[in-house]
């Protein structure tokens, strides 16, 4: 090559700056009805979301900052509860879980998605007009947990620490029923997503308050589920962090060939969501699923086990992003737009063939 200039190979991509294993990590295990230790993880997890994958079982989100044993499903307006017997202890290299159906199950299937933030329960952030609980962030990642009481004002503010805009935010009130709204940046700030239900993305001005988040802030409107007075929340804040995440959105074109996703990375989680059907937030990883295509999909909004070797779920997972592989208006509606947010196994640099 000239001088000044690199063979085009993968060799020459320079390296990336997070290492995806020591960020985010993937377990499964089978339960047997009693006490388990789950290790391996590859840190102390922060944000640990566990599902049992045989039996129709809501799935749990567990976070350090509100402790062990404090479940709020995914898939239910249900305010937070406590398990006894679900997440008992963040640990070293894992966590322990109890013997409730949901994490120990005796033959059942689980799988838990494991995130690091910043390492415990985190500090007060005082970046908005409502200081939070306390925010435990991992800049690294791009990746940040909040708890946060309301105050039912328009256009109050709270802290996310991540240094720039979220792409991604999952909040939920703690206290009393109310379920999910989601903020993605493929519908934007006059818009918001119900984890809970396969409903399309609706307009709303009293939830983000028609702004966008800042490289400090994300807004609140005025309502209940998101800002009421002297309630509860917690806030999973998310952005793209190259080379490890990649948050964004594709077009369907409605063909068996479907279309390509460049993330940068080879993948080993991938949500997807029709912004505008009445369809499912789809998960597939590569724990569950070994090879490509990948048919296993477990659907966030539902407390249905996963649906095993599903034709229509057929995704394959690349050295750099995802290739869709059925014409279904699950994933791949002709013209529809499709939200995602996925992490990376390996980066493009380092990735092989599965």
């Amino acid at each position: 090559p000239p001088t000044g200039f690199l063979a085009l190979c993968t060799k020459n991509l320079p390296d990336v700056a997070v290492t995806p294993s020591e960020h985010f990590s993937i377990s499964t295990w089978t339960g047997d009805g009693s006490e388990q230790a789950i290790t391996g993880v590859g840190f102390q997890p922060d944000f640990v979301w566990l599902k049992n994958t045989s039996s129709n079982v809501s799935s749990g989100i567990y976070d350090a900052i509100r402790g062990a044993t404090k479940e709020i499903d995914s898939d239910s307006t249900s305010a937070e509860t406590t398990m006894a017997q679900g997440l008992k202890s963040f640990d070293t290299d894992g966590y322990t879980l109890g013997t409730d159906t949901s994490v120990g199950e005796n033959t059942a299937g689980f799988v838990g998605y494991n995130w690091l933030a910043g390492g415990g329960a985190g500090s007060s952030n005082t970046d908005g007009s409502i200081n939070t609980g306390s925010t435990s962030v991992n800049t690294d990642a791009g990746f940040s947990i909040s708890t946060y009481t309301g105050n039912a004002t328009s256009g109050a503010t709270v802290g996310h620490g991540l240094g720039a805009a979220p792409e991604f935010i999952m909040l939920s009130n703690v206290n009393t029923n109310g379920g999910w709204n989601l903020y993605h940046t493929a519908w934007g700030e006059t818009k918001t997503g119900p984890l809970q239900s396969y409903e399309p993305i609706s307009t709303s001005s009293n939830i983000w308050n028609d702004t966008a988040p800042s490289s400090t802030v994300f807004t609140l409107g005025n309502n209940a589920a998101i800002n009421g007075n002297n309630q509860t929340y917690v806030a999973y804040s998310f952005r793209s962090i190259d080379g490890y995440s990649k948050i964004g959105s594709y077009t369907g074109n409605g063909v068996t060939d479907g279309p390509f996703v460049y993330t940068g990375f080879q993948p080993m989680w991938v949500m997807v969501k029709a912004v505008t059907l009445y369809k499912a937030y789809l998960i597939r990883d590569t724990k569950r699923d070994l090879f490509n295509p990948l048919q296993d999909g477990y659907q966030a909004d539902l407390p249905n086990a996963q649906n095993a070797n599903t034709a229509e779920y057929s995704v394959d997972y690349l050295s750099n992003g995802f290739k869709v592989r059925h014409a279904d208006d699950v994933q791949n509606d002709g013209a529809v737009v499709f939200m995602y947010v996925a992490f990376a196994e390996t980066p493009f640099k380092y990735a092989n063939a599965r």
